[in-house]
């Protein structure tokens, strides 16, 4: 390959970069205009959800990681995230927590 022959490769490429950049965001907008979830982020959301309301009932953050399969570190930071945005919704809502 000549430098020449890389360099229009590399332009090549470039545009073909762009132009898929450009699909990838119509494609984007489209599925969250039907609210699909392609990404897996509302089900992360809801399994978040999910173990701080287990973990809000007093099961232990060691039996929490070992049923979600993550680290016990890891439960004690999304618990303590989602206990703030409960706090934060409730303060919004001027409702009293539970």
């Amino acid at each position: 390959m000549t430098t020449k022959e890389a360099f229009q490769k590399l332009t090549l490429l470039r545009k073909q970069q762009a132009k898929a950049r450009k699909e990838i965001q119509v494609l984007i907008a489209f599925l969250n205009k039907t609210g699909t979830d392609w990404n897996g982020e509302r089900a992360k959301a809801r399994r978040n959800l999910k173990i701080y309301r287990l973990w809000k009932k007093g099961i232990k953050p060691k039996v929490l990681a070992e049923r979600f399969e993550l680290s016990y570190d890891r439960i004690l930071a999304l618990c303590h995230r989602e206990q703030i945005l409960e706090i934060r919704r409730a303060e919004r809502n001027k409702k009293p927590l539970k």
